[in-house]
């Protein structure tokens, strides 16, 4: 009988994209006793090892030999992963989901999931928290983590409201509008229904001829990480710098406080932040203690 997958279908450390090798472990691990003698098994042994690391679910690979062959970037060579499969494959386990695990890839993928999700779930408790002091009339109480679990690992206060009974409704920003903020940020703060609403509740471009100011809700859109992500800023520093992005300009008063266009501001506000972290970067590389960075113990 086939055991149970080792890692959770939905493991997903596709944003981790830095391993630490244990070296003791690694120097005296069977595998590298056996593969020491084969150093095409040996390479090819590890970057199975890394390539397992961004599967879904992390620390497993497809029980199918074309498959390996070119993850194992040997292309269409079948003749060469025949001859280092049994060495480069040492100590992998099928499981009855139809997958291959390895079960210290797996033990340490376990790990910085726990860790992904934990931050997860105090980010979303820092948002209902600034959404209840800023509405104070529809607050929103904060999911411990297994409540949270429950309600399906929400991200956002907006999917908080949903999920939540009882939850009183949001009201309406549009009728609250002031001076110095315009009917622009009406109708991007209105009930979803202005035209041009769009990115959480903020204008796009054209929707107004004024500039307006980023919402009290604002909640960062998932393709604004993304591409804070693709100019090369680390997933953590993310997080941190979208809550700095938020709080500067929502405290920031007079008419630099708005903007035409929300998204390009915050696209160069992530390559300021990049420029100063690129700058800190020689002190991070080797820091274990950056989210992407965890502590990998080889497999033996």
């Amino acid at each position: 009988m086939l055991p149970a997958p080792l890692t959770s279908a939905d493991c997903d450390l596709r944003d981790f994209g830095r391993i630490m090798i244990d070296i003791t472990r690694l120097f005296g691990s069977t595998f590298n006793a056996k593969a020491s003698r084969h150093p095409l098994a040996w390479m090819v042994g590890h970057k199975l090892w890394y390539r397992s690391w961004h599967q879904v679910p992390a620390a497993s690979l497809p029980d199918d030999d074309d498959e390996l062959c070119y993850l194992a970037e040997l292309g269409f060579d079948r003749v060469t992963w025949d001859s280092v499969r049994d060495v480069a494959m040492h100590g992998w386990v099928r499981c009855n989901d139809g997958r291959l695990y390895h079960p210290v890839v797996a033990e340490e993928a376990l790990t910085a999931w726990a860790r992904k999700l934990r931050k997860r779930h105090l980010t979303l408790c820092a948002a209902v928290r600034k959404h209840n002091e800023r509405h104070p009339d529809a607050t929103i109480e904060a999911p411990n983590f297994e409540q949270w679990e429950g309600l399906g690992r929400p991200d956002r206060v907006t999917q908080m409201s949903r999920v939540t009974a009882g939850s009183a409704s949001r009201p309406s920003h549009a009728k609250k509008s002031s001076k110095g903020q315009g009917q622009g940020q009406g109708q991007g703060q209105g009930q979803g229904q202005g035209q041009g609403q769009s990115y959480n509740n903020i204008p796009s471009v054209g929707a107004a001829t004024r500039g307006t100011r980023l919402p009290a809700d604002f909640v960062m859109p998932d393709d604004w990480i993304d591409a804070a992500v693709a100019k090369g800023l680390p997933p953590p520093e993310v997080a941190r710098e979208a809550e700095k992005f938020a709080n500067y300009w929502q405290a920031k008063s007079g008419r630099d406080a708005t903007k035409i266009d929300w998204r390009k501001t915050w696209l160069n506000w992530v390559l300021n932040a990049g420029s100063r972290a690129g700058r800190a970067e020689p002190e991070r590389e080797n820091d274990p203690r950056v989210l992407g960075g965890m502590r990998f113990s080889s497999p033996c």
